[in-house]
């Protein structure tokens, strides 16, 4: 009995990720929110820096994201 129990919550996570992975490929504006909240309450954890800048013209020229 515990295994079936085990088997339909596995199932059902496995659903709601799969369904959480969906709207997030779909819908622009649902994963905006999302990475907004991700980087507001993981503030330590986003960090947003430039790797070189070209000091002629002041120009990046690579940047990672680092999550």
């Amino acid at each position: 009995m515990a295994k079936l129990i085990a088997k339909r919550v596995a199932i059902f996570m496995l659903i709601c990720i799969l369904t959480f992975s969906v709207i997030l490929t779909v819908n622009a504006e649902a994963r905006e929110r999302v990475f907004d909240w991700i980087i507001e309450v993981f503030e330590k954890f986003s960090i947003f820096t430039p790797q070189n800048i070209d000091e002629d013209n002041h120009s990046i020229m690579n940047t990672r994201v680092m999550w």
